[in-house]
């Protein structure tokens, strides 16, 4: 939280670098606290703002934190073990056939049965608009 004491505050406005999380987030703050009172404070100024801070919390993640993850992954291996597999499955060996489409002929029947039923929600074809 950007609530840090007088002496911090001080300590900040002359060039002191921040050293912990409230610190950085007080700089983050007084900047935007000194756009609105320039800009004035409208819907418009508040939605630049968070518009700004969410591009360079994406522009920081996509620069930094992103390649950092990726050197963790590669120094330390794999989390997502299962998911990976999943969206990545190992290539068939040679002439081994892959099976793409692993539920059987029945269940993919009763899928495209249940899939075709027309929606009841609520007592009409449609719906209902009782609650």
């Amino acid at each position: 939280m950007p609530y840090v004491p007088q002496i911090t505050r001080q300590m900040l406005a002359e060039d002191t670098k921040p050293m912990f999380p409230g610190e950085l987030n007080y700089i983050i703050s007084s900047i935007i606290d000194q756009y609105i009172e320039k800009t004035g404070l409208s819907y418009t100024t508040l939605n630049e703002i968070i518009g700004v801070l969410e591009c360079a919390k994406m522009e920081l993640y996509r620069r930094i934190a992103a390649p950092y993850e990726d050197k963790k992954l590669s120094e330390n291996g794999e989390v997502y073990h299962f998911t990976m597999k999943k969206l990545y499955p190992p290539e068939p060996s040679s002439g081994e056939q892959l099976d793409i489409f692993p539920k059987t002929k029945q269940a993919l029947l009763e899928q495209a049965v249940f899939d075709s039923k027309p929606a009841t929600y609520g007592g009409g074809k449609f719906g209902s608009a009782k609650g």
